[in-house]
């Protein structure tokens, strides 16, 4: 039986990575419906994963550790959550395991890896197959104009995707490993390579995001450099268009969707700090000016300070009313430093990020190890969940979850380093260049948002990542150490 199942493993992987987008849109057309659905699905295919990856592994322990330190830190958690009243101890869980997917799947991949020689190929024809889908959904949305729009402005290509910071990572990530496989690829065919780089690239391009036109920029620069450095004589062809690609993307910048998605930002920004010097009246600046000298540390008379406190009021009410209500009004102010600029109160992010760091401090001790309930950064219908995976990944499972996931991370950086400083001529090839290209854009999207480690789409190609880069450096290069 266990033949049987090991014979089939290349198709298991295939079937899981194109699976992901499919999720993705069926969520998409489903609405808010769709969420739960494909949320229990993914959680299927997952306990369906390890399930399958324990039986067949030949170190079950590594299983039952794992199993073991998630289990007591999420007790841990648990209490933590308790001592400050449990809300909702279903949502806290399963978006805890979001948060442990990824590791998971890193063993479960491992273990195919091990387990069948042809898995790891398996895994980059599922990756391609999985950005082709992606591929195609979106064409398919824009010929028949029912395009989602990375933003609400109507600006960005989205296609039938929910989370426009997800679906760059995602693109940015499937683009890069399938353009540096169809590079290494036996069966070359130039056509297909050049056909998903403008399908990949273009994506990128039209995206309209930070990140997703970092990608682009990086994807061309790095595989470009990498074939100058590996294959000087037979690919200079291709890493001159590739790099002609970067010097090209980074030229029309001011000229792109991203630029022009800029420009009207600013726009709209200038309108609404008009509409908030409005509302401050014509005490507007002796209002800054108070603003200013309790900012440089200068203590007011009490007849200043109720003056500035009342003046601020009616903005701080309608841009953060939520901080007032639970924290109160001067401590709002004192949070925000008494600004008066739009600009503060619109960049989400901060905001946020300044909800969770006021509500640790009405937290017991125990959060700021082990995190606090996700349920608790709602206030009505507002959610004030951190807009960045690190800090979510602080913020929701303390110092300890924080420098645990960070350890992990970071094992696979050193697993690189220590392997190009062995044998880089060994080590270093575009096949390997592009999955550490694409775990890099990952890292990046996981710090300036949360597109990556709490989505369960985007996770599972990080895991993707990861699970190859313990498979070049421990199996592909070496194929004696396969069995260490």
């Amino acid at each position: 039986m266990k033949g049987t199942l090991r014979d089939r493993l290349p198709v298991f992987v295939v079937i899981l990575f194109i699976l992901q987008p499919m999720l993705d849109v069926l969520s998409f057309w489903m609405d808010g419906s769709g969420s739960s659905l494909t949320l229990l699905l993914r959680m299927g295919v997952l306990a369906l994963t390890i399930l399958l990856t324990f039986v067949l592994s030949d170190r079950k322990r590594d299983y039952f550790l794992l199993a073991g330190v998630l289990l007591v830190f999420y007790a841990a958690h648990l209490v933590s959550c308790l001592q400050a009243g449990l809300r909702d101890p279903v949502g806290d869980f399963t978006n805890y395991v979001r948060i442990i997917q990824m590791p998971v799947l890193v063993l479960c991949l491992i273990t195919c890896f091990r387990r069948n020689d042809r898995c790891f190929e398996a895994m980059q024809w599922g990756l391609t197959g999985a950005l082709w889908v992606i591929l195609i959904v979106e064409a398919v949305s824009i010929l028949t104009g029912t395009d989602a729009s990375a933003y609400e402005n109507g600006h960005g290509v989205l296609g039938w995707f929910n989370n426009a910071n997800s679906q760059s990572a995602n693109v940015a990530g499937l683009t890069a490993i399938s353009l540096a496989w169809q590079l290494t690829w036996k069966k070359q065919r130039r056509w297909l390579f050049w056909l998903t780089a403008l399908g990949g690239l273009g994506t990128l391009y039209l995206m309209c995001t930070r990140l997703a036109y970092l990608g682009l920029v990086v994807i061309t620069a790095g595989l470009s450099i990498t074939l100058m450095l590996v294959r000087r004589k037979t690919e200079w062809k291709t890493a001159l268009v590739l790099a002609a690609l970067c010097v090209v993307s980074v030229a029309v910048l001011p000229i792109s969707p991203l630029g022009h998605h800029w420009d009207n930002g600013n726009l709209y920004e200038e309108g609404r700090q008009q509409q908030l010097d409005t509302m401050l009246g014509e005490d507007r600046e002796a209002l800054l000016a108070l603003a200013e000298r309790k900012r440089a540390g200068e203590t007011l008379t009490e007849e200043e300070q109720t003056r500035l406190v009342e003046g601020l009021k009616p903005i701080y009410e309608e841009y953060v009313g939520d901080f007032v209500t639970m924290f109160g009004l001067e401590e709002t102010m004192e949070l925000y430093d008494y600004a008066a600029d739009i600009l503060v109160f619109s960049d989400v992010r901060p905001k946020k990020i300044a909800f969770a760091e006021a509500l640790l401090e009405v937290s017991p001790v125990t959060t700021r190890l082990f995190g606090i309930e996700l349920a608790r950064f709602t206030v009505g219908e507002n959610t004030y969940d951190v807009e960045n995976d690190f800090h979510g990944v602080y913020y929701l499972y303390g110092v300890v979850g924080l420098a645990a996931y960070l350890c992990y991370l970071l094992a696979f950086v050193w697993l690189v380093l220590r392997a190009l400083l062995r044998n880089a001529r060994r080590y270093f090839t575009p096949e390997a260049v592009g999955h550490g290209i694409a775990f890099l854009l990952c890292m990046a999207h996981a710090v300036f948002t949360a597109g990556v480690l709490r989505r369960p789409n985007a996770s599972v190609y990080l895991s993707a990542m990861l699970a190859a880069i313990w498979y070049l450096v421990k199996i592909r290069a070496y194929p004696e150490n396969g069995k260490e």
